[in-house]
């Protein structure tokens, strides 16, 4: 698992927005590979390993 944390001034340079993309295509073009919001994968992660009490 990989964190991109994104912010306002970082993507609102063209270079660094141009960069985004690029990692963004890259993911994309992998199948095993995908977006999820953090809430996503703590359900993910429970439904693997529920937790005790």
């Amino acid at each position: 698992m990989t964190t991109v944390a994104v912010h306002a001034r970082w993507t609102g340079q063209p270079n660094r927005a141009a960069a985004l993309a690029r990692i963004i295509d890259a993911v994309h073009a992998r199948p095993e590979a995908c977006f999820k919001r953090r809430d996503d994968i703590a359900r993910h992660r429970l439904s693997l390993f529920p937790a005790a009490g």
